[in-house]
């Protein structure tokens, strides 16, 4: 099989506003600039599992859910909470909070210790949270036992693993911006550490955002302009193959999420998530999006790989070993010659490129 530029699959190379691809031919880094941005810092899981701060720029490789790495692209958002790390600035009822406990999920002694008096117990803070809310805090306690999380509205009930886990509460149309940390509903836990809590306008949970008095906002990220002008992204045969590592649905990611465009920007082939039929498909950016190949039916945190076949003028769209749909006829004047990615809720997806195309067979073994 052919050899192949990796964009990620555990070979990351970062520095400010940019990140290289790998190349497995050389076993070196190529010298493809992926611009990137992101105007504030970050959090990401590094590869440790431990949650670290990058700074105004920098890319973010988070290893969460995957040993080999995936760059992060998130939109905007804000920590609406004030006091995401220091639980004495809370108000409880019975409720007794120790400082810098223990170990946090970022490696250093700034957890909280919260005991509980009993059952009907709280501890809990206010924002300006309305609409669509999520609220979420990393908490550890002892295996089995049980706590309950209430957001702007909406509570669950989450069994406690006895390590640290994140736990979240997504609550749509909320009318007040308040979340708490209680022992309502029969929940059994006492004694618990907790850190990181975090409340956001939208729809699902994004990275921890620190606040530490006011509340904090991380600004979208994107990454664009990926090899244009290095005639590396072949324009008569190659192969654009995408790996979902996770993938969860929601209203915000019927939009693009990768696309590839010529050395002037324009988009020339879209590859495009669906929200309402849960499916993803490439579509013919040129020519008013009509779909190449057909849609592929996806599922929450089921793996997919999928692949978008060039050869010479037919395109051919591949997924679970088959070929999806009829051979497309490649549009007059197709021209590609670089590659962009845009932030897509919480989806997470590794992306190879292979600069010569694959036979029919090697692609449905790809995608297998």
């Amino acid at each position: 099989m052919a050899n192949t530029l990796k964009f990620g699959n555990g070979e990351w190379y970062g520095k400010k506003d940019t990140i290289l691809a790998y190349n497995d031919e050389n076993y070196n880094y190529k010298p493809l600039p992926f611009d990137f941005s992101r105007d504030s810092s970050a959090t990401v899981v590094n590869k440790d599992g431990l949650i670290e701060t990058v700074g105004n720029g920098e890319p973010r490789i988070d290893y969460k859910d995957d040993s080999k790495g995936a760059l992060l692209l998130e939109p905007q958002r804000t920590n609406l909470i004030t006091y995401s790390e220091d639980f004495s600035n809370w108000s409880s009822g019975s409720t007794y909070t120790t400082q810098g406990y223990a170990i946090s999920p970022d490696g250093t002694q700034n957890a909280s210790r919260l005991l509980f008096t009993g059952s009907g117990q709280n501890i809990y803070i206010n924002t300006s949270a309305t609409g669509d809310v999520v609220g979420s805090i990393y908490v550890k306690g002892t295996l089995g036992e049980t706590i309950q999380l209430f957001v702007g509205g909406g509570e669950t009930q989450f069994t406690l693993s006895g390590d640290w886990q994140r736990i979240v509460v997504e609550k749509t149309s909320s009318t007040n911006g308040f979340i708490n940390v209680n022992t309502n509903g029969g929940s059994t836990a006492r004694d618990l550490l907790v850190w990181g809590a975090q409340l956001e306008e939208g729809s699902y949970p994004t990275s921890y955002i620190p606040t530490q008095g006011s509340s904090v906002t991380r600004l979208a990220e994107s990454s664009t302009n990926c090899g244009a002008g290095t005639n590396i992204f072949s324009n008569t045969s190659a192969v654009w193959f995408i790996d979902f590592s996770r993938f969860v649905y929601d209203s915000s990611i019927n939009t693009k999420s990768a696309a590839l465009e010529n050395s002037s920007g324009s988009e020339q082939i879209r590859f495009h998530f669906d929200y309402p039929s849960k499916t993803v498909r490439f579509r013919d950016a040129k020519n008013g999006f009509a779909n190449i190949g057909g849609n592929i039916v996806t599922e929450t945190n089921i793996r997919k790989k999928v692949a978008l076949k060039i050869d010479g003028t037919t395109l051919r769209v591949f997924a679970d070993g088959s070929q999806i749909g009829s051979d497309y006829t490649r549009p007059t004047g197709f021209d590609i010659d670089k590659m962009s990615l845009y932030s897509s809720g919480t989806n997470v997806f590794d992306i190879k490129f292979y600069n010569t195309s694959l036979t029919d067979q090697e692609c449905k073994a790809l995608t297998t």
